[in-house]
């Protein structure tokens, strides 16, 4: 090859690997170890409305755990929190509270419950009827953390908590289109 065509290649493959070889930075791998896994990798809110644009991420939670998992609240099964990564931290970025009430949701061990948190984003503070994103911007890294996890749950006691390695989701992705 002469010595101007190997040039061209060498540059064409350098610039390949650094420019487009390595993927965008909010790609994600899948944990397929994380107890909780969500449906996709990659959700898109898409502001339709002027007030606001509305996901839903449906996700399996596995009782990986040696007890059985009791989850305390309002809510008709598993609230988790949304959080977003900020750096090397992880921080809130929707929380949901529900009214003050008692219910209780178990899972045994090695079981699984499915579930789906909807996500809604204020695109307009003013006329938006959801509650304030938490979170610097939307576009990032996420995952999901199960609040209100115990073991050995006794309503009067209360119980052990449950390690975040045992309630927390595989990352994905959002973005706002």
């Amino acid at each position: 090859m002469r010595p101007i065509a190997a040039l061209r290649v060498s540059l064409l493959v350098a610039c390949a690997a650094a420019c487009g070889g390595g993927g965008s930075p909010l790609d994600v791998t899948r944990d397929a170890a994380a107890p909780i896994q969500t449906d996709r990798l990659r959700y898109t809110f898409a502001a339709g409305s002027p007030a606001r644009a509305d996901i839903a991420i449906a996700f399996e939670f596995t009782n990986a755990g040696p007890d059985t998992l009791y989850f305390v609240g309002c809510y008709n099964g598993v609230l988790p929190v949304l959080q977003k990564k900020q750096g090397s931290a992880w921080v809130t970025a929707r929380l949901i509270v529900p009214p003050p009430c008692f219910r209780l949701i178990t899972i045994p061990p090695r079981t699984t419950r499915a579930d789906t948190l909807p996500v809604c984003y204020p695109t307009s503070p003013t006329t938006s009827s959801c509650p304030p994103w938490q979170a610097e911007g939307v576009d990032g890294v996420y995952r999901l953390w199960a609040m209100g996890a115990y073991f050995h749950y006794d309503p009067v006691a209360g119980g052990s908590p449950v390690p975040d390695s045992l309630r927390i989701s595989n990352e994905f992705v959002l973005e706002l289109k």
